[in-house]
């Protein structure tokens, strides 16, 4: 276990967490964090799940108009090929 400093930040309160807590919970500067009180002189922070972080990189990376020019026709199949009329 270690020990955190509570000080004051602006016209908020700043927590300092040694690293090695840090580490050994494995959150990471930049995460953001849930704060519940579950009671008198208890705090519970708990790291918020970003479950789609990375989808809109993914996107403009498969949406990439370049590269969809250089493939398109390639990829046919017997519907394409004999239910559409190009």
């Amino acid at each position: 276990m270690g020990m955190a400093t509570l000080t004051k930040w602006g016209n908020s309160f700043g927590l300092r967490v040694p690293k090695d807590v840090c580490k050994k919970a494995h959150v990471y500067v930049g995460e953001q964090f849930e704060v519940d009180v579950k009671s008198k002189n208890r705090l519970v922070f708990t790291p918020i799940d970003k479950p789609r972080d990375g989808w809109l990189e993914a996107f403009n990376l498969s949406a990439d108009v370049d590269s969809m020019d250089k493939d398109f026709g390639k990829i046919e199949n017997d519907f394409d090929k004999d239910e559409w009329t190009w």
